[in-house]
């Protein structure tokens, strides 16, 4: 989808692909990598989390999880291209760069030299696309991961050695300022809409957004609830739906961060506790856990 449609969902993942006009290694050429981290200190500020990304020599992509109804995705993006394309544009002038802003120059279209546009920095379109489920989202993951090491790009001896992607903090756990795990967000997220359900479909948009987050590390929550292959089933076709709450905990003292699930439906009752490294049952022993609640 480009930049022409409107995306006017908060609370989503979006898939983001922005493209340095006729694929020029811009941020290589400019290096203007540093621009890229100073807009995600403002998406940061504007509440968009970033969940994924990575910047390539002339595109780069991400995972945006816009939460602010007053920001929406494409104000985040079209803000983003302005500001990189202002810091890649005064990186080459300052570099003598004058064959590759001659090439800019000249492709900016008519209209826009009459606003005042002097350099076509990025392709004017971007491609943004909602992550339906988590199945979704770990394949876009893969994707931006695998990046620099697919096709034609040999930019590290391995996928987590690309210094500008968050590849090292969900394959090794190092600790990025940028990001946050998707799982932090699409738990609570999700749950937080499907109880409240939609002002277009009702019920049956909760239940199928219900059905969406049931799935923790590959274990049916609806059949953790049953206790048995007999009640899950029953509770997977639908004849007891499952509610989910996710509420955000204070750092235990290894500095973890976790989200506190309550999982529930008409017979039971489960409170586990969930991260990035995966999720534990009955936190019973965590203080600060306990005062929260």
């Amino acid at each position: 989808m480009s930049t022409h449609t409107t995306h006017t969902e908060v609370n989503e993942t979006y898939f983001c692909t922005i493209t340095c006009y006729k694929w020029l290694p811009l941020f290589e050429e400019a290096n203007a990598y540093q621009s890229v981290y100073n807009w995600f200190d403002h998406l940061k500020k504007d509440g968009c989390k970033i969940l994924a990304y990575v910047i390539m020599p002339n595109h780069l992509h991400c995972l945006l999880f816009p939460a602010n109804k007053k920001k929406l995705l494409n104000k985040l993006l079209g803000e983003g291209k302005t500001f990189m394309a202002y810091n890649i544009a005064r990186n080459l002038y300052k570099q003598s760069k004058y064959g590759l802003l001659k090439e800019l120059t000249n492709g900016v279209q008519e209209n826009e030299k009459k606003i005042g546009k002097k350099h076509q920095v990025f392709r004017l379109s971007f491609d943004a696309r909602i992550c339906f489920d988590e199945k979704m989202i770990e394949q876009r993951l893969d994707y931006i991961h695998y990046n620099p090491i697919s096709g034609k790009w040999n930019l590290a001896d391995n996928f987590v050695e690309y210094y500008h992607s968050s590849a090292a903090f969900y394959e090794d756990g190092t600790e990025n300022e940028y990001v946050t795990h998707y799982k932090d967000v699409y738990v609570v997220g999700t749950a937080s809409e499907s109880l409240a359900g939609d002002s277009e479909g009702g019920n049956e948009v909760r239940k199928k957004k219900q059905k969406q987050i049931v799935e923790f590390d590959g274990l049916l929550a609806s059949e953790f609830l049953a206790g048995d292959s007999e009640g899950g089933e029953e509770t997977e076709r639908g004849g007891e739906y499952i509610g989910l709450i996710g509420l955000p905990c204070p750092p235990d003292q290894n500095h973890t961060k976790w989200t506190l699930i309550i999982v529930y439906s008409k017979k039971k009752i489960i409170i586990l506790l969930m991260s990035k490294f995966g999720y534990k049952l009955e936190p019973k022993n965590n203080p600060k856990l306990n005062a929260t609640i």
